[in-house]
């Protein structure tokens, strides 16, 4: 929903106009805080969790950090396919739940986040670690650069492939003739297109199914708001969660079904939910549905960044699914960047 000036100044004029009813006044004051709330929204327009609101970071602050291992440095097993090897078994996969990289100790998938937080930045979508939706021909790349909207075939081929999006979803340029991004506000999403090669590829955020795994394995993704399943395997799967504030999800992911939404009725709560797939035991994975964007995951050296944080005190939480919680208070000052470390040791 959005509200331009000339509607606030409607709205106010029927309110100096109305009769000293309550009930009327009552029915003023709510349209009134709709459009505040309105004119609060984000950059995206898109919904935000929680009571987080968007606001103009000017001279925000970076945490950077290492999160590290101590003691011997565990080997992941080997994991069993014993069934769909013939696309499954391509290449040898391990457990994922405890990945320490062994020359630098790092540890890989910590979700690392800033606690309390209730204003700063807008989500935005990341520059890595991005799902490819589809590949479209070269020659859609004059009606991007061109075009306001999304040229139709791309709607087509998005919908093909179970892809929701509106018709008048918006495309702006990234980088000249190499990169643009689409805002579809109705569906709540944005996709990132590349030059790329001969091929123009299309990006966004998602949780993979690629040779019966999840990838990433550790998937964050704003509460409330609608997200992507993929299946480039072309075999079945089954998507199951374990929530306990949201509600679970039991669904069924055919061959032929490239892409299945995800409802944001069913993720509206911040949490860490465990999904795994019902036909391939050995699929398991993460979802972190959060309020915020100050959030982070470790790479495979253990490293992490977080930007454009308001300058201020906070609480730095760090989640791991075999190694637990730890905190860590630290302080965030106007234009600079604040180091972080922090150690597990061997689970028991």
């Amino acid at each position: 929903m959005g509200y331009t000036p000339n509607d606030i100044v409607t709205i106010i004029n029927r309110g100096k106009k109305m009769k000293k009813n309550n009930a009327f006044t009552l029915h003023w004051i709510f349209n009134l805080l709709v459009v505040l709330v309105s004119l609060a929204s984000t950059a995206t327009g898109f919904a935000q969790g929680g009571d987080y609101a968007v606001t103009d970071v000017k001279n925000g602050g970076t945490i950077t950090g290492t999160i590290s291992f101590t003691g011997k440095v565990p080997t992941p097993k080997q994991l069993v396919i014993d069934i769909d090897a013939e696309i499954c078994a391509k290449t040898t996969k391990v457990n994922e739940s405890l990945l320490v990289e062994a020359e630098t100790k790092g540890v890989k998938n910590v979700v690392v986040s800033l606690k309390g937080i209730n204003t700063g930045k807008d989500w935005s979508l990341p520059e890595k670690g991005l799902a490819l939706f589809l590949n479209a021909p070269s020659t859609l790349q004059k009606d991007l650069d061109g075009g306001k909207t999304v040229p139709k075939s791309l709607q087509q081929m998005l919908k093909k492939n179970r892809v929701r999006i509106d018709a008048k979803a918006t495309v702006s340029i990234e980088k000249d003739s190499s990169q643009w991004l689409i805002t579809d506000k109705k569906n709540q999403q944005q996709y990132r297109v590349k030059k790329e090669g001969d091929q123009l590829n299309v990006y966004g955020l998602a949780l993979n199914q690629n040779g019966c795994q999840f990838r990433p394995h550790v998937f964050v993704v704003p509460a409330a708001r609608p997200f992507y399943v993929l299946n480039n395997d072309g075999i079945m799967h089954n998507l199951h969660t374990y929530s306990k504030a949201n509600r679970a999800i039991n669904k069924a992911q055919p061959r032929f079904m490239k892409a299945l939404q995800m409802k944001s009725k069913d993720f509206k709560k911040p949490e860490t939910i465990r999904i795994a797939c019902d036909v391939h035991s050995w699929m398991k994975a993460w979802i972190v549905t959060t309020a915020h964007p100050y959030y982070a995951v470790t790479d495979a050296k253990g490293n992490f960044a977080i930007d454009r944080i308001p300058p201020g005190s906070y609480t730095l939480e760090l989640w791991h699914e075999r190694l637990g919680e730890q905190s860590q208070s630290v302080s965030i000052a106007a234009g600079g960047t604040t180091p972080v470390e922090a150690t597990y040791t061997a689970p028991k």
